[in-house]
């Protein structure tokens, strides 16, 4: 390949990468960053992104053929992942005198106001609270606020996302 073709190509390909580059560190700034890099472990979200950096790249060579595969892995993929994002109606459960509340809650690490947690916990009537993300100043304004409602606590702090906490009002024998 010569000097020339490969400055052309380098300029050919440059502008695409160098937007997808951009846009990959603006989206870095946001608060959804993490959900988004986590959204891109599956396997067909991978598919879906690079066939569009593919299609970017064989747009820059006017390769139409295989801009046209490119979008039909992308279609493809694409719809099985929009499948998984369509909210269907979640079934309804009839609650009887019989049936215990249960609460599962991620209060996340970034919360630094419990008070109207602890409110919303003591008034709701579940026999069983789990809560994810629990910190140590999670430990330190809950454990008083809900004590008296739930003697029965099984607590493991910790200051990144992993802490777990069960709150019952009948004994525990064990957090796993």
């Amino acid at each position: 390949m010569s000097q020339t073709a490969r400055q052309s190509l380098i300029e050919r390909i440059a502008p695409p990468l160098g937007v997808i580059l951009i846009l990959c560190n603006l989206a870095a700034f946001g608060q959804q960053q993490a959900s988004f890099f986590e959204l891109a472990t599956h396997f067909r979200v991978q598919y879906v992104l690079v066939a569009g950096v593919l299609t970017l790249f064989f747009i820059s060579f006017s390769a139409w053929r295989w801009v046209g595969l490119m979008m039909l892995i992308i279609g493809l993929n694409g719809w099985y992942i929009a499948q998984a994002h369509i909210a269907a109606e979640p079934p309804r459960v009839q609650v009887t005198q019989e049936t215990d509340l249960v609460i599962l809650h991620n209060i996340h690490v970034e919360r630094d106001d419990f008070n109207s947690l602890a409110r919303t916990l003591n008034n709701s009537d579940a026999a069983l609270i789990i809560l994810q993300e629990y910190t140590r100043a999670a430990e330190q304004a809950l454990v008083p606020a809900l004590s008296g409602t739930y003697p029965f606590q099984l607590r493991q702090p910790a200051d990144n996302p992993y802490g777990i906490a069960a709150f019952s009002r009948m004994p525990l024998t064990t957090l796993a």
